[in-house]
């Protein structure tokens, strides 16, 4: 198969417009049928013709204050000397709001302006002019008014002016039915218990979950394996009630199955286009059916739906494509782009101090949780090849704007605590929106130093004074209004195999030769403290077997040791935990958070550090093991 096809490079303005004027070409971006659904039920739907009012509301004269209803001609000439006296249900009404004005009246004085002479009788002294107080009929809708035009997405207000105006039934455009189809023998669905090598599929899930919010009717059909004859049956099967077809290609054979079998039964538009992530995309039709063969990563997989499948939704719905918001901020750090290729980058966004900031997120097609963080999506042009710290750069958002003052940026290295922080904030600050990079203490500080966060957490010993952060503190930061403030203690230690297969006790068991170690990234504070105590004992880094091999977090580098890639690795008691590795204790540091004076009395910041007061929260870091909480919330140095 892969001798017979191969992806192309098609730039991605290119495939959208070939694919696009195909489906036009061959009719298949016409409006879809049209039907008629309950207005109750009509929530987000587009209109397919003008909803025409059957009904005037109200249809009747009524109040539109509670009062009084009188016949304004009696109340001429009349004021506080001279009050008008009625009798109650001959010549004045008590009505309520919304209630029929009584045959003989045209007026309704309030309440407030009533005076009660007896059970009989009222008295008013304010003259009242024609119709004052009294709603028309037709006031809210008229008869024959049109209460929603065509091509328009319901409201739930509109649902209200809908029934106001008499209709119990709407006309809208039918959901196109987008048929979702996952390949992979080693996938299983949700909910199902899970096996040995199998892994759960949940991107038909997403998929379907966007696809209901264009306005999409998903169907998902049943996962198959890899094979061309299983994809052949299922298709075929299927493609007659479908208006598009979404194939989530396989992790053996990625897109080259589902290409091949356009190519073999249908009509292959186009394999391969210029995206990052997505490349290997391809478009094509089954039976007069437009069909997407998507990648296997999830964000692969949601990107090229939205650019490939939304227009086609959209069109069938009578809708305009629509425009996601964007901002402008600027750039947190430095970041490279293949030349040629539209990159797509998840990105956080939000303002420090009063300059918005945004700041990368992970770049692999297939880190989901990524996606989840992200507040928006950065679009790197074919031609450009770097974005520099600093420029500025336009955002499409992915959620609601916000306040971009709420966001509280924290850069440094990464810690389990962090996410226990966030979802504190989550319950009692949820207003305020958390996001920590994973980029080392050193960087950390120098993008506290450029302005693009509030926060640096600090983790750096200094092997000349045996002491934590403030020794680099005063030698870099010296000029800066700040404090530092202790997060917390914690136990590092080596992470090995169960039992510890190779008796790894100290650090001179790094140095032999069956023994191959994992690291952290360079600048990074458990990096740097290896290095002092390597250096202590004489060790020579260059020596280790694995030394250069470097993990951007603690999960990362427990996942190392967990799947046999390495021996052993310095890092903390709860990644061990997590991925059932023993943990040898060896060391003790030492987290701070240096904050700047400016930040100290900003609300992200100011919810940031009472939550680090809390108890609650002291109790649940503890209980992770191998953390103390004994100086959390201290001031330890001020400049």
């Amino acid at each position: 198969m892969e001798s017979i096809i191969a992806p192309e490079s098609n730039l991605l303005e290119e495939t959208l417009e070939k694919w696009l004027l195909e489906l036009k070409f061959k009719n298949l971006l016409n409006a879809a049928p049209v039907e008629s659904v309950p207005v109750g039920d009509s929530m987000g739907r587009i209109t397919a013709r003008p909803a025409v009012a059957l009904l005037s509301s109200p249809h009747f004269y009524s109040a539109s204050v509670d009062g009084i209803a009188i016949s304004s001609s009696r109340t001429f000439g009349i004021n506080h000397q001279t009050p008008l006296r009625a009798k109650l249900g001959k010549e004045a009404f008590y009505v309520d709001t919304g209630t029929p004005i009584p045959d003989g009246c045209d007026a309704v004085v309030p309440i407030e302006l009533v005076d009660p002479i007896s059970i009989e009788e009222v008295e008013i002294s304010q003259f009242c002019p024609p119709w004052d107080n009294v709603r028309p009929p037709g006031e809210e809708v008229s008869a024959t008014e049109v209460i929603l035009p065509a091509f328009h997405r319901i409201r739930a207000m509109d649902i209200g002016a809908l029934f106001q105006g008499g209709l119990s039934k709407v006309e809208v455009f039918k959901k196109p039915r987008v048929g979702i189809l996952p390949l992979g023998s080693g996938l299983i669905p949700p909910g199902v218990a899970m096996q040995q090598g199998k892994m759960i599929e949940t991107t038909s899930h997403i998929l379907s979950s966007m696809i209901k919010q264009w306005q999409g009717e998903p169907v998902l059909l049943n996962i198959i394996p890899e094979s061309l004859e299983d994809l052949i049956k299922s298709a075929e099967k299927n493609i007659s009630s479908l208006d598009l077809l979404l194939i989530i290609s396989g992790p053996s054979q990625g897109t080259r199955l589902p290409a091949y079998f356009l190519k073999l039964k249908g009509d292959l538009i186009t394999y391969g286009v210029q995206v990052k992530p997505g490349m290997s995309t391809c478009l094509g039709l089954l039976q007069g059916t437009p069909v997407i063969g998507l990648p296997n990563y999830a964000m692969s997989a949601l990107l090229m739906t939205e650019i490939f499948a939304l227009p086609v939704i959209y069109k069938k719905i009578g809708m305009g494509e629509p425009r996601r918001k964007s901002v402008s901020a600027y750039f947190s750090q430095p970041l490279r782009s293949p030349e040629g290729v539209d990159e797509f980058i998840r990105v956080a966004v939000g303002n420090v101090g009063k300059i918005p900031v945004a700041t990368p997120l992970s770049r692999g097609a297939d880190v989901l949780m990524s996606l989840v963080r992200a507040d928006g999506i950065l679009r790197i042009a074919p031609s450009r090849k770097l974005i520099k710290t600093g420029d500025v750069v336009e955002v499409y958002l992915l959620r609601p704007h916000g306040d971009l003052n709420k966001k509280l940026f924290l850069s440094g290295s990464h810690d389990i605590v962090f996410d226990i922080l966030r979802s504190y904030l989550q319950l009692e600050y949820p207003d305020v929106s958390f996001f920590s990079s994973n980029i080392g203490s050193v960087r950390g500080v120098m993008s506290l130093q450029a302005g693009y966060s509030h926060i640096s957490q600090i983790r750096i010993f200094d092997d000349e004074s045996g002491e934590y952060n403030i020794p680099f503190i005063k030698k870099f930061l010296y000029d800066t209004p700040l404090i530092l403030v202790n997060l917390f203690h914690r136990s590092l230690g080596f992470l090995v195999q169960p039992g510890n297969p190779k008796n790894i006790k100290s650090f001179s068991d790094l140095t032999r030769h069956d023994v191959k170690m994992v690291n952290r990234i360079r600048g990074s504070g458990t990096r740097m403290l290896l290095d002092y105590h390597l250096k202590q004992k004489g060790i020579e880094p260059g020596k280790l077997r694995g030394y250069e091999n470097e993990t951007h977090n603690h999960l990362n580098l427990a996942s190392a040791v967990a799947s046999h890639n390495a021996d052993v690795g310095l890092g903390i008691l709860p990644s061990a935990k997590a991925l059932k590795l023993d943990f040898i204790p060896m060391l003790e540091e030492r987290m701070d958070l240096v904050i700047p004076k400016k930040f100290i009395n900003i609300y992200p910041v100011t919810s940031f550090l009472s939550l680090l007061k809390s108890a609650k929260f002291k109790e649940e870091v503890e209980a992770l093991g191998g953390y103390s909480t004994r100086d959390t919330g201290k001031i330890l140095f001020e400049i």
